[in-house]
């Protein structure tokens, strides 16, 4: 995997007994970077993020999209993602990423195992409430 330099990178202390069950394995900022890159194979993880400005690319198995200032996307585990910032209007955004066999049931349960943009979905409230937690290890 590899990091973008220009975030800021929160991690959650939790009970080891749960992090089967749901663990919030880290969240934060990505701050607009014309090199921001990340490369995940067969990802642990779910990821869910808020565009607050500008523009990238996303692939995830085999869709690709471009999530810009007001959308949302999420990251499935058991794929592969290569998302990045256009250089011309890299993006400003907040994630979570999130990991256990809770995450999983509710995106099978709620029938989002397909879904990935969401177009105008504003849910920053969410992310920053997350990262506010999460920095103040109230989590």
């Amino acid at each position: 995997m590899k990091r973008a330099i220009n975030e800021d990178i929160y991690y959650a202390t939790q009970k080891e007994q749960l992090s089967d069950v749901f663990k919030i394995r880290f969240c934060g900022i990505t701050y607009p970077d014309k090199t921001y890159e990340i490369m995940r194979q067969n990802s642990r993880v779910v990821s869910i993020e808020y565009i607050e400005k500008g523009v990238g690319t996303v692939h995830i198995g085999n869709k690709t999209f471009h999530p810009e200032e007001g959308d949302s996307y999420m990251l499935h585990s058991k794929a592969n993602h290569h998302y990045f910032s256009n250089p011309a209007n890299p993006w400003k955004k907040r994630f979570v990423v999130l990991h256990g066999s809770l995450i999983e049931n509710l995106i099978e349960g709620y029938q989002l195992n397909t879904a990935y943009h969401f177009k105008g979905l504003d849910i920053k409230d969410k992310p920053n409430e997350i990262i506010y937690l999460t920095k103040k290890q109230k989590i």
